[in-house]
């Protein structure tokens, strides 16, 4: 009787030690980010970005900093290949994403801070959007980002 109560007491333990889920915070500094699509209205405008925009990784460091790498292709020759690019902070119980100081915000003309609602995050994929005006039009913008690690 005694090693069927330690049968199941050490099978109850053991299911009870489950992995527990990465948190939204652990997702996003746990990748290295590459914007894979921005619309807004419906409409892909992730073309009006330069080249040497579109093919940036983007880390976001444990410690609030955001680092951005330069791709392949720079804009300029001298730009080194990797720099601090501002500050995150997620807020709102994980639902919003700030960004300070950040060329991902200056790519579609914003500029200061950048406060964004968190669509999607998990271990691929970092998925937001913006009520803004763009082009003297009001709409959503919507930004998605792909792990590349």
């Amino acid at each position: 009787m005694k090693k069927i109560l330690f049968a199941v007491a050490a099978l109850a333990l053991i299911g009870s030690c489950k992995k527990k889920d990465p948190s939204p915070t652990e997702y996003l500094t746990n990748g290295k980010w590459k914007l894979t699509s921005a619309t807004f209205l419906g409409v892909d405008i992730s073309s009006d970005l330069k080249d040497c925009q579109k093919d940036n990784l983007y880390t976001f460091n444990s410690n609030k900093s955001i680092t951005a790498y330069e791709g392949a292709t720079k804009c300029y020759d001298t730009v080194a290949d990797s720099k601090t690019d501002g500050n995150w902070a997620l807020t709102s119980a994980d639902k919003q994403l700030t960004l300070s100081g950040s060329s991902i915000a200056e790519s579609f003309g914003i500029t200061g801070n950048l406060t964004v609602d968190v669509v999607t995050l998990n271990e691929t994929t970092l998925s937001v959007k913006k009520d803004t005006a763009f082009s003297g039009f009001s709409g959503t913008v919507n930004m998605t980002f792909s792990d590349t690690q």
